[in-house]
């Protein structure tokens, strides 16, 4: 990924509330932080949550 690319999406998950994003001035050179916030947290348990009653019901095991 990019750096371009990486802070497009980076500000599509502040603007929408999932990331907070803080630059801070290091020792040697400026660093961003991106920390995952609440509504982040949530939303990506709850799209695992979906992801994996989708798999538990169309997923068959094979026969051993």
């Amino acid at each position: 990924m990019t750096p371009g690319n990486l802070d497009s999406h980076l500000r599509k998950l502040r603007k929408a509330g999932y990331v907070d994003i803080v630059r801070v001035i290091g020792y040697d050179r400026p660093k961003v932080v991106v920390k995952i916030t609440d509504k982040g947290r949530y939303e990506t348990v709850n799209y695992l949550s979906i992801l994996r009653r989708i798999l538990e019901k169309y997923y068959v095991k094979p026969i051993s």
